[in-house]
């Protein structure tokens, strides 16, 4: 079976939302490959969770966005979301996959994701939902279908750094602002299932498009996106739905392994043995060229020590 590429992006802080977002994903879907965009999470996390991704045909790889490159210092005006929220713009440095599926870490998914896998993308950059089922400006970056063969060959990460660089302090949105401004003529519309936009029922409420109350919850939508400060997982909350956060969250993940057990899916965890192990003892934090040793000899072990 093929093998889908999904990736989420966050920090420690968000450790419990990404872990929700991850189960929910997993328990409808097998055969993902998951990268974790982050830069504070602890290896000790993704040991625990590799080997169960794994049972099931898929992988999880630690994205640590380490270096001043990454520091990500744009403002943005929404108070609900910190810097990781660019990480996006990343993707084609780290993920070698064509095709892959970004999701923000504020959702749930409830459906088998295999249609929107496979959807043809044709010329496009990417598919995405309108925002708040067209009641707000373009198309709401939390679910995004990437072509990333056609990002890596046209510099997409540089245009969009660059982008960002002359507007961010322009912009009300943050990312979503700068990614709809670079690919506004050049994406698919998404349906709606796979972005319900659930996060927004308060806002809806408060500007009177009350027709998003009449939109079908039945059959429920593939992916739920809670977006806005109204979160399931805050003391109160207005916005519907709120239960099926919390059943994903609450959810163990025997329960996801075992499922896919019964279906016959029970694939042996890969072990990592090094061909060579080596040992380098430094002074400075800066080891020049260690990234490339790493990434050129994937098959060998580095450990590095330091005075303290």
């Amino acid at each position: 079976m093929k093998e889908h590429s999904v990736v989420f992006a966050g920090d420690y802080a968000y450790i419990r939302q990404i872990e929700t977002a991850l189960k929910s994903l997993c328990y409808h879907n097998s055969h993902v490959k998951v990268y974790i965009f982050n830069q504070d999470i602890p290896k000790e996390w993704f040991s625990a969770l590799r080997p169960k991704l794994q049972q099931m045909g898929g992988d999880l790889v630690d994205v640590k966005m380490l270096g001043s490159q990454f520091q990500m210092n744009w403002s943005n005006k929404l108070p609900h979301i910190n810097h990781m929220t660019f990480a996006r713009y990343f993707i084609p440095d780290f993920v070698e996959e064509d095709k892959v599926l970004y999701l923000d870490s504020d959702l749930v998914v409830t459906a088998d994701l295999t249609p929107l896998f496979e959807m043809d993308l044709g010329d496009n950059y990417l598919a995405a939902a309108a925002s708040c089922f067209g009641a707000g400006i373009g198309f709401n970056a939390g679910v995004l279908l990437i072509d990333n063969k056609k990002w890596r060959a046209e510099a997409v990460r540089q245009k969009l750094v660059e982008l960002t660089d002359r507007e961010h302090q322009h912009v009300s949105e943050g990312d979503q602002s700068i990614l709809n401004m670079l690919f506004q003529d050049s994406y698919i519309p998404l349906d709606y299932c796979y972005n319900f936009q659930i996060g927004f029922d308060s806002g809806a409420a408060l500007h009177g498009h009350e027709f998003i109350f009449d939109i079908p919850l039945e059959p429920l939508p593939a992916i739920l996106h809670y977006l806005s400060p109204d979160k399931p997982w805050n003391t109160y909350s207005v916005g519907r739905l709120r239960e099926i956060w919390w059943h994903y969250h609450l959810m163990e993940w025997s329960t996801i392994t075992e499922k896919w057990r019964q279906a016959g899916l029970a694939y042996p965890v890969a072990v990592y043995q090094p061909v060579m192990t080596c040992v380098t003892l430094t002074n400075s934090w800066c080891l020049e060229k260690i990234d490339y040793l790493v990434q050129a000899l994937p098959k060998v072990h580095f450990y590095i020590a330091a005075y303290t």
